[in-house]
């Protein structure tokens, strides 16, 4: 049997980020139950030359990441800050 891994960055509480992208990680879970996904998380994200969103300004964006299954997710380290600053 073959394992899956998808990988996803830039989950961040950021409204052009956010954790909508979970909706469709459950809808995979749903079909495939073994598939692993690993969210890298940056502590911080901006974008524009703004420096915003660190998630610890954030608890409900923590809590929910923290509430995922962890048989399906694991949380990698994006960097300190991360995202655009021209689009």
């Amino acid at each position: 049997m073959h394992k899956i891994n998808i990988s996803i960055d830039d989950i961040s509480p950021h409204p052009k980020s956010s954790t909508k992208v979970l909706r469709q990680c459950r809808r995979v879970i749903n079909t495939f139950p073994d598939v692993k996904f690993t969210l890298f998380i940056p502590t911080a994200y901006k974008r524009l030359g703004e420096f915003g969103y660190p998630i610890n300004n954030y608890p409900e964006f923590v809590e929910e990441i923290k509430a995922l299954p962890k048989e399906n997710f694991e949380i990698g380290y994006h960097g300190i800050t991360h995202g655009k600053d021209f689009e």
